[in-house]
Formats: structure tokens, C-alpha cells, sequence
């Protein structure tokens, strides 16, 4: 994909999590488009639909979560340690990231709607269950704790 094409594309995923994090995904193509600032043909060219832009709005949040918690992992000494940083990180995004907030927002309404969305949610339990599993064999999680539901809170 060229650079300009790339650069549109992301320009509506931006647009579009700003705009359905405000109005959910009920919010009208034409608010979607100007705050995306590009054409509606240029939105159809990457996105057959809304429903298509929504879920790359939801598949966007979800990398950002994922590659979140990876370069989390690149700096911290013990499990725990990373357990507490990857919570700030997830915190962290949710305040100054409109793409986290506009994925959290459609994952939770598009999934009411037309079943859940599980896939963000069952990578990021993996992810929290595998740092906490080597938290516990590490002894730094209370013996006995029952580490399923640990990250699944």
C-alpha cells in the first residue's frame, strides 16, 4: 500500500474511534467522515462499511493493547512487577488514547448487539494469565490463588 493510502487509512480508524467514542457506534457516517477528514470515497476505498471500519477500530485498540503489553514485558525485572505496568499501560491508553476508548466503547456495544467480541478479551487474559503464572512460580502471588480468575479479573 502506498504511504498516502496508508496515511488515509489510519486517518479513519482515528476519525472514526474519536467519533464512536463520543457517540457510539450509532454515530452517522457524515460526523465519521469529518473527523476522519477524508472523503467518503476514500473511507469506501479501505472500508467496505461501517461495521467494517468499526471492527478495525476494535482490531486497532486490540494491537495497541497487545503491543502494550510486549514493550511493557522489554522493561520490567519480575512478573510482578510487569503485572502492575501492563495494568498502568492498559490505564494509561484508556485516558490519552482515543482509539483505545473508541475500541473499549464498540467492543462493548457491538458485542451486545451481534454477540460477543471475544477474541481482544481472550488474547489479554492469555497475556495476564501467562505473566501471572510465572508471578506465582516466581513467589510472588499468594500460594493458593487461583490464577484463572486472577486474569480474567
Amino acid at each position: 500500500m502506498q504511504e498516502r493510502a496508508v496515511l488515509t487509512r489510519q486517518a479513519a480508524i482515528l476519525g472514526a474511534a474519536k467519533t464512536f467514542e463520543k457517540f457510539g457506534y450509532s454515530a452517522s457516517l457524515g460526523t465519521i467522515l469529518q473527523h476522519a477528514g477524508v472523503s467518503k470515497g476514500a473511507m469506501y476505498f479501505h472500508f467496505a462499511s461501517k461495521e467494517e471500519l468499526a471492527h478495525a477500530v476494535i482490531e486497532a485498540q486490540h494491537a495497541m493493547a497487545m503491543e502494550g503489553t510486549r514493550l511493557v514485558g522489554t522493561q520490567s525485572d519480575t512478573a510482578v512487577e510487569m503485572l502492575v505496568l501492563v495494568s498502568q499501560e492498559m490505564a494509561r491508553q484508556l485516558v490519552t488514547e482515543p482509539i483505545a476508548r473508541g475500541g473499549m466503547r464498540l467492543t462493548m456495544e457491538i458485542g451486545s448487539m451481534q454477540g460477543p467480541i471475544e477474541k481482544p478479551y481472550l488474547d489479554w487474559i492469555d497475556a495476564i494469565k501467562e505473566i501471572a503464572l510465572q508471578a506465582a512460580d516466581d513467589g510472588d502471588i499468594v500460594k493458593g490463588t487461583d490464577i484463572d480468575a486472577l486474569a480474567r479479573f
